[in-house]
């Protein structure tokens, strides 16, 4: 959507005021996406609008971002390349990955099988026949599997762990001594892999990669192995001890956790060579404890406005805003809190457009309190709000 890119330039540009430096007028942020029409829709909007010149927008493959950027004649010049930094919010668990089990003398991997459900009267769903569908599923053309997507549902998947040649694997021999270390069924996300070593290309040498995302860091249940959809891409977890024993393991980069993580995102920084000031602020802002420091005073003002002691949460609302001032998903909560609970329509009012200041069009549910709160303060308009 843009946001994080915008309210990272919003910040460096008031730190570099406030400290008289001169980063922000030196600075170019290329925001990447494989959807042209994500990118298309963020100059729509105007998300950016407020930087000029700041940055740009680039389709990119994520399993190969060296080649689009080095042919690019934004990036031609002495010193365009490396980047400074990456950012990877939510980005790698969309790669492919790879399901494996692994014994003493063997690695086998999933393969999966349509067939058409029991009882299934094909004449009721298309004209296609059998033989039609067939043809469809054994093709490599993405028309032909498109054609397919209406009918899933009359699909049975059928399972089978099959024997797998570990050099047919990406780094075969990494993940069947892994996998052979660990219990049970491992994730191998060899698109996240992939996608960093050529990533760690792009970067100077003590510039760095952060990544945010979700995943787990030990043995993965049968629940942390289920894969979520988001409108058209599917997304699983990250196997972040196995990210972290390969470039371990291939020295490429000094892998950095925090002290201890949240629990529910992990964040991971990559950089050739770090220095002591980046270990030491990566390592002080993404703990738990930071998270806690954050999300704390939003999480107990939720549970007094539950228990209606709302002079209580009124004043967690307002700690919680004063640490995260920027962050429109509380304005949201907030300004309900004063529509609803407290009845002050006036401040709701206020506190819905100080949200839509932060997310002008991405959140419907942002527009919905703010159409709240003037209905109940009263006002009426024929005018667009927006």
């Amino acid at each position: 959507m843009g946001l994080f890119a915008r309210l990272f330039l919003d910040t460096l540009r008031d730190l570099c005021a406030c400290q008289g430096k001169d980063y922000y007028d030196r600075i170019c942020y290329v925001i990447g996406d494989y959807s042209e029409q994500m990118l298309i829709d963020i100059a729509r909007r105007g998300v950016l609008a407020n930087h000029p010149g700041r940055y740009l927008l680039r389709v990119i493959n994520a399993l190969d971002p060296y080649a689009p950027l080095a042919a690019d004649p934004a990036f031609t010049a002495p010193h365009a390349l490396p980047f400074r930094a990456v950012f990877l919010n939510y980005v790698l668990d969309c790669l492919p990955p790879m399901i494996l089990q692994a014994e003493e003398h063997e690695v086998r991997q999933p393969h999966v099988r349509l067939c058409l459900s029991r009882n299934v009267d094909l004449h009721e769903c298309t004209d296609l026949t059998r033989e039609d569908l067939a043809r469809l599923a054994a093709s490599s053309s993405p028309g032909h599997r498109d054609q397919l997507l209406p009918f899933f549902g009359l699909f049975t998947a059928e399972y089978q762990y099959r024997p797998v040649e570990v050099d047919q694997l990406p780094h075969g021999e990494f993940v069947s001594r892994f996998a052979r270390s660990q219990k049970g069924n491992v994730v191998y996300n060899w698109g996240a892999v992939e996608s960093l070593e050529r990533l760690l290309v792009l970067l100077w040498d003590r510039g760095f990669a952060l990544i945010n995302d979700y995943g787990y860091v030990s043995d993965a249940t049968d629940h942390e192995l289920e894969h979520q959809r988001f409108s058209n891409s599917t997304a699983i977890g990250l196997n972040f001890a196995l990210l972290q024993a390969y470039f371990a393991e291939s020295r490429r980069c000094v892998w950095v956790e925090p002290g201890e993580d949240s629990g529910h995102i992990y964040s991971r920084l990559l950089s050739p060579q770090p220095s002591a000031a980046l270990v030491t602020s990566f390592k002080k802002h993404f703990t738990k404890a930071a998270g806690e420091f954050l999300d704390g005073p939003a999480q107990k003002a939720s549970e007094l406005a539950g228990q209606l002691r709302y002079e209580a949460a009124t004043s967690a609302y307002r700690l919680a805003l004063e640490r995260q001032p920027w962050n429109w998903l509380l304005m949201l909560e907030v300004a309900n809190f004063l529509n609803y609970a407290v009845r002050d329509p006036g401040t709701a009012l206020k506190m819905a457009q100080a949200g839509l200041q932060q997310n002008p069009c991405c959140s419907a549910e942002l527009w919905n309190a703010y159409g709240d709160a003037l209905y109940s303060h009263g006002k009426r308009t024929s005018k667009p709000i927006y």
